[in-house]
C-alpha cells in the first residue's frame, strides 16, 4: 500500500499500530500501539513485547521483590515509559535490561520527590553520567542530600566492576535566590564546587580530566548538594556530567 494523505481528523474506534516491513520477506512487524491504555506490569520478572508493551505507559508495582523487566529485540521507532504505581516508597528494585550485551538502549530516569526536588538521569553510560538537579525551595532547604549514589549507576560492561566514583567534568546551572555547594560524601564531607546564588554558567572541566574525587576517610563516592541561603520560592538548575570510575 502506497503513503496515504488524509485533510481531515483520522479516527479509530481502538488503537493504531506502527509496523516495520522486511525489504526482503515482506514480514510485517508490529513495533508500538498508539492510543491504548496503559499496562499494568505483574509483580513478576516479565519479558515486554513491542506488540503489547512498546507505545504505552507501563505500571510498574509495588514489589514483593526485586523483578526484571527485559526489553524485546530492538525494532526502529519502538518505545517504552515505565512509571512507578505504587503508592508508598518501595523497597525492593525494578530492573530494566536488554535481551542481550550488545543492544543498548537511549532514555533516562526521573524521580520526583514529595518537596519540588527532581532528579533525572539523561545518561550512564560505561564512561559517563549525565544527570540533572532542579528544586523550588519551600524554605527548609537541603542539607547534604544524595544526588548521585555511585552505587545505583550502571557497572562496567567490560569489567563488570561497579562505578566506585565520579570526576565532576562539567557543570551547567541557573540558581535563583540561593547558591549551591557540591559535597564529595565522606565522615567529613569536601566541598567539590560551589554555584553561587543569582548566576548562571557552564563550568568545563573536561581539558584536565575534570574535578577528581579527594574525600578522604569514610569516602563512599557519592555526591552530595547543600543549599545556602535558601528561603520560600528560591530554584535551582544544574546538568551534572561525571566520568566513572570502577574499583
Amino acid at each position: 500500500m502506497a503513503n496515504s494523505t488524509f485533510s481531515g481528523p483520522v479516527r479509530s474506534e481502538s488503537t493504531f499500530k506502527t509496523i516495520s516491513k522486511n525489504s526482503t520477506t515482506g514480514t510485517i512487524t508490529e513495533v508500538a500501539t498508539i492510543g491504548d491504555g496503559p499496562v499494568s506490569l505483574a509483580d513478576a520478572d516479565v519479558t515486554l513485547t513491542n506488540a503489547t508493551h512498546s507505545g504505552r505507559i507501563l505500571l510498574v508495582p509495588d514489589g514483593g521483590q526485586d523483578n526484571t523487566y527485559t526489553l524485546p529485540a530492538p525494532i526502529a521507532g519502538s518505545m517504552f515509559r515505565f512509571v512507578y504505581a505504587g503508592g508508598a516508597a518501595d523497597a525492593t528494585d525494578a530492573l530494566i535490561v536488554t535481551p542481550g550485551n550488545t543492544n543498548f538502549y537511549i532514555g533516562g530516569v526521573t524521580f520526583l520527590d514529595t518537596d519540588n526536588e527532581v532528579s533525572a538521569v539523561f545518561s550512564d553510560g560505561p564512561r559517563t553520567a549525565i544527570i540533572a538537579l532542579t528544586n523550588v525551595s519551600d524554605g527548609s532547604g537541603e542539607s547534604a542530600v544524595t544526588k548521585i549514589d555511585v552505587s545505583a549507576l550502571s557497572a562496567d560492561p567490560a569489567s563488570k566492576k561497579a562505578c566506585s566514583d565520579v570526576q565532576i567534568e562539567c557543570i551547567w546551572y541557573s540558581t535563583i535566590g540561593m547558591g549551591v555547594e557540591l559535597l564529595f560524601d565522606a565522615t567529613t564531607n569536601v566541598l567539590a564546587w560551589e554555584l553561587p546564588a543569582d548566576y548562571s554558567d557552564t563550568v568545563d572541566f573536561s581539558d584536565f580530566v575534570g574535578i577528581p574525587n579527594n574525600a578522604g576517610s569514610g569516602k563512599t563516592g557519592d555526591i552530595k548538594l547543600t543549599t545556602v541561603g535558601h528561603s520560600s520560592g528560591d530554584s535551582y538548575s544544574i546538568v551534572l556530567k561525571v566520568k566513572k570510575n570502577y574499583a
